[in-house]
């Protein structure tokens, strides 16, 4: 997926792009609000400008406010993404809200972001 988006320059025709991160966003989850496991949706994209009209064959996908729990992928390297996700991956599964999930990519290094649940606390 990413080899085709980048081969034929699909984020630079994005209407309305705002900035220049890339993201990989995991969403609508099979099990949402309680665990990561079964099926979602996976998406490659960019921050865009709300107002902006989606272009056909094109989703949006919006990421929910809130707390977040963000894993740094090391030296920003995205080959080593996997080890962020190791990391998110033995964060407390209670502290998790498990409804949307992303990779940020950017100039300042990349991340592994997971929403947290309201109410809960993290009491490491």
């Amino acid at each position: 997926m990413w080899q085709e988006i980048y081969s034929k320059g699909l984020l630079q025709r994005v209407p309305g792009r705002v900035g220049e991160n890339t993201y990989a966003v995991y969403s609508q989850l099979e099990d949402a609000g309680k665990s990561r496991e079964g099926w979602f949706t996976f998406l490659i994209g960019v921050s865009v400008d709300p107002a902006t009209p989606i272009p056909e064959g094109m989703t949006l996908v919006s990421v929910p406010g809130g707390t977040r729990a963000n894993f740094t992928v090391p030296e920003g390297d995205p080959s080593r993404v996997m080890e962020a996700w190791n990391q998110a991956w033995g964060f407390d599964d209670g502290l998790k809200s498990f409804h949307c999930e992303y990779e940020e990519y950017g100039t300042e290094g990349a991340v592994v972001s997971l929403g947290l649940a309201a109410g809960r606390r993290d009491n490491g």
